[in-house]
């Protein structure tokens, strides 16, 4: 097994919980490649909100990640509270249930997160990944 195998394959969290949600930004993709494939493995549900400069927002698509894109902006990750704001309701019972990998610019990630634990995510479940 690699090491970088090894690592999410010693993450309890992914046999923990059934959903993952995944936040970060252009230098974020190859890590979220990898936990998706680990996700999956062990037949977990995941969903993530990536930032990219306009010039990267098809990237996601092609490397075969359900990850929805927003754009920077002035605020670090306004648009990515945005997008958590326009999710349904119903999701978010379950992923109340799930954990949360936070990986970027350390302004974006603190916002972020300050955005999870206002919306009832627990500290336990937001993980700091790099």
């Amino acid at each position: 097994m690699t090491p970088v195998r090894q690592f999410y394959a010693d993450m309890p969290l992914l046999r923990e919980h059934r959903y993952h949600f995944f936040f970060g930004n252009e230098h974020s993709i190859e890590l979220y490649q990898r936990l998706k494939e680990e996700a999956c493995s062990h037949q977990c549900q995941y969903i993530g909100v990536l930032e990219l400069p306009g010039i990267l927002f098809h990237k996601p698509e092609r490397c075969g990640l359900l990850l929805d894109v927003v754009p920077y902006g002035p605020q670090p990750a306004m648009h990515a509270v945005a997008y958590l704001d326009r999710l349904e309701p119903e999701l978010w019972t379950l992923w109340k249930q799930g954990i949360f990998y936070l990986s970027g610019k350390e302004a974006a990630v603190h916002e972020f997160e300050q955005a999870l634990k206002l919306r009832g995510i627990a500290p336990a479940q937001i993980v700091h990944v790099c």
